[in-house]
């Protein structure tokens, strides 16, 4: 039998697997390869998923047989029977997701072009909107630029909360995290907490696996965090993390990185990806963190896997962490999570130690 992987086209993309190119899409800009079980360790080791999968990271491709597969370090593990669609769909997504990353990486090139000079820095780009300054950290030794919105307590010594968006809000328009904080993740009950918050955004992914992406983003958002609190005069005894979707994820590696720098933490619909592997030595300085969980079961967007086996190791260790676990409501259930459960109340009355900051 043989495996299918639709991906944008790119120069590494179509060196190292050119062997297994079939056809192309989109006038060009998608392309088609196919491996079998013969050449199972050769296409993972091209694609670079041989270290990538063994951190956990999931990776689908489609299968002859009409069903979807999940590839694992040591073979393909069969999943669900996909609809006739689906392929036709896969190649769309891929193709719209190409010029995204070609625009991201020619405003990233702008950014660091203009203020590279300068060092690391924060700049005000643009007029603020509902009280959140607009900004852009620059980063030239680490090859960044993160747009992001802030947004400053009345007061001194309020907590600060971390809200990533989801896939949805990728990009430079330094706008739509901000819109989905507002819409669906109960902005507007947070700000009404006076309280410091920070909306950072991610361009669409240019690092060479999705591991590296999704570590680059959260750790220079973690640097930026930081210099935040300082000037914001931020109650460093309760700053707060939470997202959604792609969102969810970067809390994961939030959390997984820097735990001790967190009072609380809620993630929903999320997986990990990161470089960190699945034991008990990666969650034991995670297990005095609070975490909220939520997923649904029936969630095709989003595995609920990953979240299943962080709440079980979690659980193992004693850590303080709940998990909204729904048979249903898809990949849309965080938004009645959010509205629903008592996931704000519980979040801001967290507080930490500092002596570990």
């Amino acid at each position: 039998m043989q495996y299918i992987d639709y991906l944008p086209k790119t120069c590494a993309e179509t060196g190292n697997l050119k062997p297994y190119l079939v056809k192309s899409f989109k006038k060009g800009r998608v392309l088609e390869f196919r491996f079998d079980d013969a050449g199972y360790e050769d296409y993972i080791r091209r694609l670079d998923l041989d270290s990538r999968l063994v951190y956990g990271e999931e990776y689908g491709v489609l299968g002859t047989d009409g069903y979807i597969y999940s590839l694992t370090p040591t073979g393909a593990v069969r999943g669900k029977k996909y609809p006739p669609g689906l392929p036709a769909k896969v190649v769309k997504r891929q193709a719209n997701a190409l010029p995204k990353c070609v625009s991201d990486l020619k405003y990233k090139n702008r950014m660091l072009a203009a203020y590279a000079s300068g060092g690391t820095c924060i700049v005000k780009n643009g007029p603020g909107l509902f009280g959140f300054a607009r900004c852009v950290y620059v980063v030239p030794k680490e090859n960044v630029v993160i747009p992001f919105r802030f947004k400053k307590a009345k007061k001194a010594n309020r907590p600060l909360v971390v809200y990533f968006a989801g896939a949805g809000t990728i990009g430079h328009d330094n706008f739509r995290p901000m819109a989905e904080f507002l819409a669906t993740a109960r902005g507007a009950a947070v700000l009404r907490r006076d309280c410091n918050v920070l909306l950072a955004q991610s361009l669409w992914c240019t690092a060479k696996t999705q591991a590296a992406w999704h570590e680059t983003f959260v750790q220079n958002t973690t640097s930026l965090l930081r210099r935040l609190i300082a000037a914001s005069a931020a109650d460093k005894s309760r700053v707060y993390v939470y997202g959604t979707s792609f969102g969810g994820e970067c809390v994961w590696n939030m959390v997984c990185n820097v735990p001790a720098l967190l009072a609380g933490a809620v993630e929903a619909m999320g997986t990990y990806c990161g470089y960190k592997p699945f034991c008990k030595e990666t969650f034991e300085p995670v297990k005095h963190l609070p975490i909220w969980m939520a997923h649904a079961a029936d969630d095709v967007v989003v595995p609920i896997d990953s979240d299943d086996r962080f709440y079980e190791m979690l659980q193992s260790l004693g850590a303080p962490v709940r998990y909204t676990r729904r048979e249903t409501g898809g990949h849309k259930m965080f938004y009645s999570f959010y509205h629903r459960e008592p996931w704000l109340d519980w979040l801001f009355a967290r507080h930490r130690q500092l002596s570990s900051f």
